[in-house]
């Protein structure tokens, strides 16, 4: 993944987050979480296949992207977690459980302000 792409993403997170934002406050909650758990997606998805592959062969996990890799392990669960708590309170809030979708305004306003981060100050890509 380039520079490039990573600012694209980070803009899109925000375009998809701030108008989840409006759209909670003008009581259409169940487009707003439809709209959070698009954001939750990515941020599921790459920690799970990291996960899987760990979990699949651990020793060509270990051979391929060596043992330094192995402390990211936690962290991937935790944002796997994470995502898996956005995913429920959106399901919460799509059947009119207004209040849950705070947490997904929370969790992913986080990521796309990490994603941010990535774009902008942290190039590693």
């Amino acid at each position: 993944m380039t520079d490039d792409q990573v600012v694209l993403l980070a803009w899109l997170g925000l375009a998809l987050w701030a108008g989840a934002f409006v759209l909670f406050f003008q009581h259409r909650d169940r487009m707003a979480a439809a709209l959070q758990a698009v954001i939750a997606f990515p941020f599921l998805i790459a920690p799970l296949i990291t996960l899987l592959k760990w979990r699949i062969n651990p020793t060509s996990y270990i051979r391929q992207y060596g043992t330094a890799a192995l402390h990211e392990l936690p962290g991937d669960g935790i944002v796997l977690g994470l995502s898996l708590v956005i995913l429920l309170a959106c399901g919460l809030a799509i059947r009119r459980h207004r209040l849950w979708m705070i947490i997904p305004l929370l969790l992913n306003g986080a990521g796309v302000a990490f994603l941010f981060y990535f774009a902008y100050f942290f190039h590693i890509f």
